[in-house]
């Protein structure tokens, strides 16, 4: 039986706190370059190839640099300041155990290779490719400005072409 982490309800209490949860699209450091490469969606299908549950996360994959070493976490001095991402294991693709909100969590670790060719080998075109910064408006939720160390989010425009 596949676990659904956000069926724990310690783990959906937290996972709701956050900006993104409490504040929709707003809430979202990457919205504002997603929505420049999104098309009209009137009358078509979408495929979701999001990084997880909840409503915002049809939006957005993890970035490959953000899920290689597992912890997900930072690397701190003996002060409690942050002195850099840690990046490891980068080619070893597969499950990755993490701790997110404080909670253990299961996650799949791809490299951007695997997504770019098994797109380009399933016939689709890559009409855009993101790696989004949060906006300067946002800066000042908490955590944000630290987002501009590495890349957490990959967007991928990709279309169906015809076979």
């Amino acid at each position: 039986m596949k676990e659904n982490k956000y069926d724990d309800l310690v783990f959906f209490q937290k996972y709701s706190q956050m900006s993104r949860s409490q504040h929709g699209l707003a809430g979202a450091g990457e919205w504002q370059t997603f929505r420049k490469i999104l098309p009209d969606f009137t009358d078509r299908d979408v495929l979701d190839l999001g990084c997880g549950y909840g409503w915002h996360c049809k939006y957005a994959a993890e970035h490959p640099v953000f899920t290689a070493y597992g912890s997900q976490d930072w690397y701190y001095d003996e002060n409690g300041s942050i002195l850099h991402f840690p990046v490891d294991n980068y080619f070893f693709e597969g499950r990755r155990d993490a701790v997110f909100l404080g909670e253990k969590v299961t996650k799949y670790h791809r490299t951007l290779t695997t997504y770019m060719n098994a797109l380009r080998q399933n016939g689709f075109l890559i009409r855009d490719l993101a790696e989004p910064m949060p906006p300067s408006d946002m800066m000042e939720i908490p955590g944000m400005k630290d987002e501009m160390r590495r890349p957490m989010m990959l967007l991928i425009a990709a279309w169906k072409t015809e076979n």
